[in-house]
């Protein structure tokens, strides 16, 4: 089984929704439950910040996230 790494674009906009299962060109689903990156969105806007991710279908992905004071 082949995996690629990162997400194609139109994926990236409901990452952070509850329980998005992202399917890749081969049509792989990834395992997990689909609710850690929900929840850490709520836990960082809880502490006034912001989560965002950054991606190259093939290449990878790099989510960043801010916490204001």
């Amino acid at each position: 089984m082949r995996f690629v790494v990162g997400m194609v674009a139109e994926n990236q906009h409901n990452i952070f929704d509850r329980f998005v299962k992202v399917e890749d060109e081969q049509k792989q689903y990834f395992r997990g439950t689909r609710i850690g990156l929900f929840l850490c969105q709520k836990i960082i806007q809880k502490l006034n910040g912001r989560i965002w991710v950054e991606s190259v279908y093939g290449e990878g992905a790099t989510f960043y996230f801010t916490i204001d004071e």
